[in-house]
Order: structure tokens, then sequence, then C-alpha cells
């Protein structure tokens, strides 16, 4: 797998543990429970380390909803649903929301900066997926060889399978 970061910008999250290092994350990779909740599940995946948070109230702070742990509502069109807006932000405005804050990067990161912002904490990623829409994956680890092109250690929420991948940088 692939996954072109390049052009994608990322959300870098504080560490709960500032003893974790690069490619140390212990953070388990958590399927997403809807077609388009991968954001969800990711916020999830970061506020695992401190507490359990189901992904429908994840999704109720992100969408402004209250409806979304109602049985039923989860797969309705009310409820599953990409972030609004332009994605990042309002990631960012959802983990803060769940009192989980982080720091915003517009721009695409260079392996190096990639790799110093591994060294404290995991890195959310949007990418494109080449024309359909795009997809949050929890960058949670890399390795720094080949010098400029990390292999990159991925928790991918899914959409039908979760799993932890390596990819290169590219």
């Amino acid at each position: 797998m692939s996954v072109r970061l390049a052009n994608a910008p990322t959300y870098s999250i504080p560490p709960a543990d500032p003893a974790l290092g690069l490619g140390a994350h212990d953070i388990p990779c958590i399927n997403q429970e809807q077609l388009n909740w991968c954001w969800a599940a990711c916020i999830q995946m970061v506020l695992s380390r401190s507490t359990v948070t189901p992904q429908c109230a994840i999704v109720n702070a992100g969408l402004g909803l209250t409806i979304c742990c109602s049985p039923g509502s989860a797969a309705g069109p009310s409820c599953n649903k990409a972030i609004p807006g332009t994605g990042p932000e309002s990631i960012e405005a959802t983990l803060r929301a769940l009192g989980a804050p982080g720091t915003y990067m517009a721009s695409a990161l260079t392996p190096k900066q990639l790799l110093k912002e591994l060294s404290r904490a995991p890195v959310m990623a949007l990418y494109d997926r080449g024309g359909a829409a795009g997809h949050v994956v929890l960058v949670v680890g890399a390795t720094p060889n080949p010098p400029g092109n990390p292999m990159l250690l991925i928790n991918n929420p899914g959409p039908r399978t979760a799993a932890v991948v390596q990819a290169p940088y590219d």
C-alpha cells in the first residue's frame, strides 16, 4: 500500500506518555463502524489512550448532533457522514471538544518533519485516494530508513477491515 501524504494536511496529537518514542506509539487499530467514519475511528484511537469514547459520541460531537448513538441512527444519512467543512479543521475542533488538544498543520509535512512529529506523538493524516473521497488514517510510527523516504506504520481504520500497514512516504 502506498499512501500519498505529500499534498495532505496533517494533524499532530500530543502524546499521553512522553516516554513513547519514534515508532513506539502503542495505539490499537480500531475499525470504523460506518462507511464514512474513518475520522471518528482515528479520533477514537487517539482517545483510547486515556478514555473509552464510542464512535457515535465522537460523530455527535463532530457533526453537532445528539442522535448518532440512538438505535438505528448510526447508519442513517444524518450520522453516516464524512467530517464536514474542510476536514482537518473540523477534526481539530472535534478533538478539542472531546478534551484532546493538538496542532493542525495546513500543509504536508516533509519526511524529516513527519519523523520529528512522530518522535513526540502519532500523526493523523488525511490523504487523497485518487479521485475517491479522502480518507483519514493514524500514523503511529516510522523508520527513518531509507533516508528521506521513511517507512510509515499506519493504523488504517477501514472502511471494511481495520489494519496496521507499512507504507513508504512518497
